[in-house]
């Protein structure tokens, strides 16, 4: 499972696309499993995908950061990128 930003949705690439706008993530979290990401959105889906264990604290990371970056520019904040 690759995990890619473009156009303000995070976009889990795998057999299948998923396409999650930034706006809707609530949390990110690790599963229970090594290379398990949790997703909760504002719509009340729960997405669970799998990456490779070294990759899941920097998959955590890029959606964190995209989501922080969307939430500055909404709310008028100075970002730091």
């Amino acid at each position: 499972m690759e995990v890619i930003v473009k156009d303000k949705k995070i976009i889990l690439q795998s057999d299948i696309n998923i396409e999650i706008p930034v706006m809707q993530v609530l949390w990110v979290k690790f599963g229970e499993k090594p290379g398990e990401v949790l997703i909760e959105t504002a719509s009340g889906v729960n997405i669970r995908f799998e990456v490779e264990p070294k990759e899941r604290e920097k998959t955590k990371d890029i959606i964190q950061k995209e989501w922080l970056k969307f939430f500055k520019q909404r709310h008028g904040l100075k970002s730091d990128n």
